[in-house]
C-alpha cells in the first residue's frame, strides 16, 4: 500500500482517531475514505496491485471482518455463515458465484 495515496492516508488517520477514542472523527475518515475509493476506484488508490473487479468491494466488506476474527469458536463459524448467507441473499455476484457461494454455504451445514 502507498501511504501518500488518498484512502490509505485516509484509513490511516481514521484508525489513529480511534485508537485516540475520537470516534465521531474515525467514522467521517473512513466515510471520506469510502467516498474516494468510489471516485477514483480502489486500485488506482494504492491498496490493491491489481484492479478490482467492479462490485467485488461491497462483498469483501462484508466479508472480511468475520473471516479475520475466526478464532475457530462456533460463534465465529456462525457469525461467517451469517455474513455468507447475506451476501447469497442480496444476489450481489454474478451467477457462476451465486452458485459456488451456495455451495459454501451448503457444506458449512
Amino acid at each position: 500500500m502507498d501511504p501518500r495515496t488518498t484512502v490509505v492516508r485516509l484509513c490511516a488517520q481514521g484508525m489513529a482517531a480511534e485508537a485516540e477514542g475520537r470516534g465521531g472523527d474515525a467514522r467521517t475518515l473512513f466515510a471520506r475514505a469510502w467516498d474516494a475509493t468510489s471516485r477514483t476506484g480502489w486500485a488506482t488508490n494504492g491498496c490493491a496491485p491489481f484492479p478490482l473487479p467492479p462490485g467485488l468491494f461491497e462483498p469483501l466488506a462484508l466479508l472480511l471482518p468475520p473471516y479475520l476474527t475466526d478464532l475457530g469458536r462456533p460463534e465465529d463459524r456462525e457469525r461467517l455463515t451469517a455474513a455468507l448467507r447475506m451476501l447469497h441473499a442480496e444476489r450481489r455476484l454474478p451467477d457462476p458465484d451465486q452458485a459456488v457461494l451456495a455451495g459454501v454455504i451448503g457444506a458449512r451445514g
